[in-house]
């Protein structure tokens, strides 16, 4: 039991890294590589804000706020100068990404540094100790899967979203604001990586190692999920994290990435759409 909430609540992580690649994606045709370096980023900046005479809920609020101005200064600088098509972005992203981890290590260093948790205390299930910011953590990557999904497909920006995402052309020929949309969701995710960073820091501590092997393991979990598919998403990271989990216990620390990579290719080759195919196709 304690291999398997172990291995759930890393994977709650790597979903979480995985649905902010999918709200850029859907929205502008681009996987934000620099994602997981904000999320650290805003672990950094937690602790920073933890410091500050305010109560926790007003200091997040403005660190969601900073960092949506990042989204929205990412966007104009690192994509919307890029000439369609090319896939630049792949480039650009990951050098946004090596920018922020850069400074980061310039301010902070490269030591890690222990996060407090967000919500402290635990309980005992079967003979395992559940800590409460685990339990937090698998919600709040379930309630932004399912939220996020509800907003796709309930509300006009949503569905605006998924139109770009079927057929750019028709739906920018259609009124739809392609470059709005992109900007507004680039700023989202990088809020949303705000919002999730006190949590995540708590299990990885704030470490500029950390960045790499989230943004990797994100990517699988999408892969694995259905590439715009959130709550595939979400099931694509929980089962990374139970597979790297039973296979560092069993077989040995060096073994849990041969496997993640293993079950990786296995869905890539048997099915490419993933869990939960994002995107259908049907004979017109």
């Amino acid at each position: 039991m304690t291999i398997l909430i172990s291995g759930l609540t890393v994977g709650a992580i790597y979903a979480m890294v995985g649905i902010g690649y999918n709200i850029t994606y859907l929205a502008a045709g681009v996987v934000n590589f620099a994602f997981a370096n904000f999320i650290i980023l805003g672990v950094f900046g937690w602790l920073v804000v933890s410091k500050w005479s305010l109560p926790s809920v007003v200091g997040l609020v403005v660190m969601v706020a900073v960092f949506a101005l990042f989204g929205v200064v990412e966007e104009r600088v690192a994509i919307r100068p890029l000439p369609v098509g090319r896939h630049a972005e792949l480039i650009t992203t990951l050098g946004v990404g090596t920018v922020v981890t850069g400074l980061c290590t310039v301010r902070w260093g490269s030591n890690p540094l222990p996060v407090n948790a967000v919500v402290s205390g635990g309980f005992s299930l079967l003979g395992a100790v559940v800590t409460w910011n685990a339990v937090f953590m698998v919600g709040l990557a379930v309630i932004f899967a399912a939220g996020i999904t509800v907003i796709l497909r309930r509300t006009r920006l949503g569905l605006a979203t998924l139109a770009l995402n079927q057929d750019r052309t028709a739906a920018t020929l259609r009124g739809v604001n392609s470059r709005g949309i992109a900007l507004i969701a680039f700023a989202f995710a990088l809020a949303y990586a705000a919002v999730i960073s006190p949590v995540v820091g708590a299990e990885t501590f704030a470490d500029v190692s950390v960045p790499l092997t989230l943004a990797i393991k994100g990517f699988f979990a999408m892969t694995i999920g259905g590439i715009g598919s959130n709550l595939g998403t979400l099931a694509g990271g929980l089962a990374i994290g139970v597979v790297e989990a039973f296979a560092a216990r069993y077989l040995g620390a060096n073994f849990q990435d041969i496997f993640v990579f293993l079950l990786f290719l296995v869905f890539v080759f048997a099915r490419p759409s993933g869990i939960v195919s994002g995107r259908t196709l049907r004979t017109v």
